[in-house]
């Protein structure tokens, strides 16, 4: 098993919008050995496709190393980092506290291949520790996405949503996150769901998804432009 650690100047884990140098960890027997390292830069971006280009370049160099540990940062490098397949860790402090933690999750998560991203299963029990009944309204269902972005489950926001789209009755599932993940703009519409913005600030978006018959169906493209909203 690889793990990748975003390290400052002084080996305390640091956030991508500082920037700092990437340890490569392998286990070998019963150490954790720096196999490799190199910079990461924290420098301003002129566009998310000039920085989901650069974020692509670091993955390619990551290799067969499919988690990376590093401090909270803003939600465009969590939502490039997820969909590049890379499972992103929250952490602080020094990395030798941090290997025997995320070893231990993926020991546990069996259906889980670290070096493939993550599976597509998705088993009722992980949707129901995130996507929870609202008490005495039938059919209406709520989720923070901000948990599965700080790595409480093995899935991404793709992968807890999308079979509970597909499989559940619901009336509305109200959605709390940071950015609109960019795989609504392509799944949505196709399922005869709308997306709903119903308030946002710098902190985060809430977003209130409906099923409706798919010729009443607003593109999501043009609900965020209406409403200043990016998507990425």
């Amino acid at each position: 098993m690889k793990i990748a650690v975003l390290l400052n100047q002084n080996g305390q884990v640091s956030c991508f919008s500082d920037g700092g140098t990437i340890y490569v960890f392998e286990k070998r027997e019963e150490d954790w050995i720096s196999e490799r390292q190199f910079d990461f830069s924290s420098r301003n971006y002129e566009s998310m496709s000039e920085l989901r280009d650069y974020v692509g370049s670091v993955v390619r160099r990551l290799g067969d190393c499919k988690v990376f540990a590093a401090r909270l940062s803003n939600g465009y490098y969590r939502i490039l980092w997820e969909s590049y397949g890379i499972g992103l860790w929250a952490a602080e402090g020094i990395p030798q506290h941090l290997m025997t933690q995320i070893e231990s999750f993926y020991k546990n998560s069996p259906q889980h291949d670290v070096q493939q991203g993550a599976s597509n299963e998705v088993t009722i029990d992980e949707r129901q520790k995130l996507i929870i009944p609202i008490p005495h309204k039938t059919g209406f269902y709520r989720v923070d996405l901000r948990d599965v972005m700080t790595h409480k489950t093995r899935l991404n926001s793709k992968e807890l949503l999308l079979p509970f789209f597909k499989k559940t009755p619901f009336r509305q599932l109200e959605i709390i996150c940071e950015h609109v993940p960019c795989w609504f703009r392509s799944e949505l519409s196709a399922l005869g769901l709308r997306a709903n913005i119903e308030s946002s600030d710098k902190q985060q978006i809430k977003i209130i998804i409906v099923p409706v018959p798919k010729q009443q169906t607003l593109p999501l493209q043009r609900m965020l432009q209406n409403r200043n909203i990016s998507i990425v």
